[in-house]
């Protein structure tokens, strides 16, 4: 499948892992663990940067039409 108006990027220090996941797209996304499973490498959990969600399990992150989720791996 194909997903349309989605960009998925990440920066990392030898410390920290940081992806970016923009859905310009008109439908919710959900479960990009396979897709993105290079970006993800080993991690297990992720932090929302902006609003503070911890998830405990990355295959359980969903992102709204139209919006962005700044995820710090952990």
């Amino acid at each position: 499948m194909t997903l349309v108006g989605v960009y998925v990027y990440s920066r990392f220090t030898d410390e920290e892992r940081v992806v970016v996941i923009i859905n310009n797209g008109d439908d919710q996304i959900i479960d990009l663990t396979d897709r993105y499973a290079e970006l993800l490498g080993e991690y297990t959990k992720a932090k929302d940067a902006v609003s503070g969600v911890e998830y405990g399990d990355l295959s359980s992150i969903s992102i709204k039409e139209k919006s962005a989720l700044v995820l710090e791996l952990k």
